[in-house]
């Protein structure tokens, strides 16, 4: 009998294809000298501290969906992916003061949907809006995409990915 997609095999995907990168494993070591921590999801009560980072966190984000298409419907399955450096490092030069972390945890957020993309490609993914917290939580700088597969119902047939 074949498994039924849902929130489980998506987010093995993306396990899947993180783990796959070399280009976001070896950033991770140049960046950090370590590699990155994967989370798959969290326990809200005690979340990973500054010593998990680099960190990649995937959990399933509110219930499947279903939606219209014009060839028939088709179901949602948001999955939340964080992430997160630390950097306490700060450059000045003349008047100019720049946090280093910021532009490390968005170029990880890139190497990330890249590594989607890749992985993923045989999967309806739309173009994810990532989102920074460069401040709130210095000098862990956290960063946030939500990401929906889009899976087409067809009346008799299972999509298994």
């Amino acid at each position: 009998m074949s498994q039924l997609l849902g929130f489980a095999a998506i987010i093995d995907r993306f396990k899947a294809a993180i783990l796959a990168s070399d280009d976001l494993a070896d950033w991770c070591q140049e960046q950090f000298g370590k590699p990155l921590t994967l989370f798959i999801g969290m326990d809200q009560r005690n979340p990973p501290g500054e010593d998990a980072c680099p960190l990649i966190i995937l959990t399933p984000e509110g219930p499947a969906s279903d939606g219209e298409a014009p060839e028939g419907g088709q179901r949602r399955y948001p999955i939340g992916v964080r992430w997160g450096v630390v950097n306490d490092g700060v450059t000045t030069v003349g008047n100019v003061i720049t946090y280093p972390g910021q532009a490390q945890a968005d170029r990880m957020g890139q190497l990330i949907w890249a590594a989607l993309e890749d992985g993923c490609e045989d999967m309806s993914l739309p173009q994810a809006e990532p989102e920074l917290e460069p401040i709130a939580y210095f000098p862990l700088i956290p960063g946030w995409m939500l990401v929906t597969v889009t899976v087409p119902v067809l009346i008799g047939a299972e999509i298994i990915y």
